[in-house]
């Protein structure tokens, strides 16, 4: 995506304004697979079945609330092995889809380590995110628009002119904006965070773009609005 100029006609200065914001995530999406085959399909959905059984009661057990765990309808497939260079059939496979929402990050590695042990077969994915995503978006949107204003605050000294009105505010997707060197982020708070610190691998990113149009006066004046 390429941000482009979508004030066909602007009046006055016309400004991009960009903001990136890393936060720890507080709270991870793990989806496992729990499966077994069996030579017969009642003995391959009683197995998986028993699996599954096994893993809720681990969870149960390490206090993981039911509502944070959600789990798929049993599916079954055909399972083939190569012998000899012949396709074998050896037998059904029974599985089900296993999602646990870990809200206690500290003990993210025991709840895995634990649903594994119990039963489940492997991970398919592993999601972090944050609960307070609104809020962090609400923050990025406002460094966006201030990175805008003092770009234009910087133009209209140059020009000697004065801001007088906001005319015209856009939101951009940010999602493409640091493919275009002429458009890579105004605010950057990836490399350290607000004490300083550099920011932790496997933050999230909330990024926020905008575009405004100013109207301008005539006459050097000292920066900001009327």
């Amino acid at each position: 995506m390429l941000v482009t100029q979508s004030i066909h006609r602007p009046t006055g200065i016309n400004v991009f304004g960009s903001y990136v914001l890393r936060v720890e995530p507080d709270v991870a999406l793990v989806r496992f697979v729990v499966s077994r085959t069996e030579p017969e399909p009642p003995a391959a959905f009683s197995a998986t079945r028993e699996a599954l059984t096994r893993v809720r009661a681990f969870l149960a057990q390490a206090k993981v609330p039911a509502a944070d765990v959600q789990s798929s309808y049993v599916r079954l497939t055909d399972e083939h092995e190569f012998r000899d260079q012949r396709r074998i059939h050896v037998g059904y496979d029974a599985n089900v889809g296993l999602a646990v929402r870990i809200t206690e990050l500290p003990r993210f590695e025991e709840v895995v380590a634990g649903v594994v042990g119990a039963g489940a077969n492997g991970i398919q994915s592993t999601e972090f995110a944050t609960t307070k995503l609104a809020v962090h978006r609400a923050e990025a949107r406002r460094g966006a628009f201030a990175a805008a204003r003092r770009k234009a605050e910087l133009y209209a000294d140059e020009a000697k002119v004065r801001l007088v009105d906001v005319l015209h505010v856009e939101d951009v997707n940010p999602d493409g904006v640091g493919r275009r060197e002429s458009h890579g982020a105004d605010v950057d708070l990836g490399a350290e965070n607000a004490a300083g610190q550099v920011a932790a691998p496997g933050s999230i990113e909330v990024k926020a773009a905008v575009m405004v149009t100013f109207a301008i006066e005539r006459g050097k004046a000292t920066s900001g609005f009327a």
